[in-house]
């Protein structure tokens, strides 16, 4: 998988849901600089508090590059596919992160995936992911 960022569709519209909703998963991207070890990018999912399986997931997407800040939020609805890709996929694109492949519905090797890609499209070959 490919991304690159596209700096004439970013956003910067993601919101921290914490305490507001129940955190369902976190990303953090950590790679090895020169200067030591940074994370230049993390995404979150949330959910309802005493959601069903219909409620709707949020996510959010900060990306952090010496040159740029970028920010996403997404959402997903409904049932029957996997909504925390879904919410990721929406979060990228709303930062500006353009993915070769599709990764709403395709769980979360996909979002790992496209966490390993973005980190690539910023000049970072060494990603390491660390799940919550």
């Amino acid at each position: 998988m490919k991304a690159k960022i596209d700096l004439t569709k970013t956003g910067q519209n993601a919101r921290n849901f914490q305490g507001d909703k129940d955190l369902l998963a976190s990303y953090t991207v950590v790679v090895k600089t020169k200067k030591g070890f940074s994370e230049p990018i993390t995404a979150r999912v949330w959910r309802s508090y005493n959601a069903d399986g219909a409620a709707p997931l949020y996510a959010a997407v900060w990306i952090f590059s010496e040159d740029f800040q970028l920010s996403g939020a997404g959402k997903a609805c409904g049932y029957g596919y996997h909504k925390a890709s879904a919410a990721i996929a929406d979060a990228l694109q709303a930062a500006g992160v353009v993915l070769d492949e599709d990764i709403s519905g395709r769980g979360d090797s996909a979002i790992r995936n496209a966490l390993t890609a973005t980190a690539k499209a910023l000049g970072f070959n060494n990603a390491h992911i660390v799940e919550l």
